[in-house]
């Protein structure tokens, strides 16, 4: 899963290290232990199965399930600052993510 990501995700990131582009990827990127997509890898995986057939509804099980116990900003929940803005990996990519693992989900 996370090799997938590092292909389908990382690659149009805009908090992705200079020159992270250029590797692999088997090759983990600096930012992978403070990234929201990489630290909450078992819980997107758990909401694109749970979520398969519902349109959207991976948005609000993101808020509700991962944004209030994010340790990533201050302002973590509710009123979280980075999801609000789109500059959270998660509220930037979070479909991408969700279709992704749905289409490897679909493979097993």
């Amino acid at each position: 899963m996370r090799r997938a990501v590092r292909c389908q995700v990382c690659a149009h990131c805009h908090r992705r290290p200079k020159g992270s582009e250029s590797l692999g990827p088997k090759v983990p990127r600096a930012c992978e232990p403070a990234c929201a997509i990489f630290l909450h890898l078992p819980e997107l995986e758990a909401i694109a199965a749970k979520h398969a057939n519902e349109p959207g509804a991976y948005e609000k099980a993101i808020c509700d399930g991962i944004c209030p116990a994010c340790k990533l900003t201050p302002s973590a929940g509710d009123f979280c600052a980075d999801q609000m803005a789109r500059t959270c990996p998660l509220a930037a990519y979070g479909k991408q993510v969700i279709e992704l693992i749905e289409g490897l989900q679909a493979l097993r």
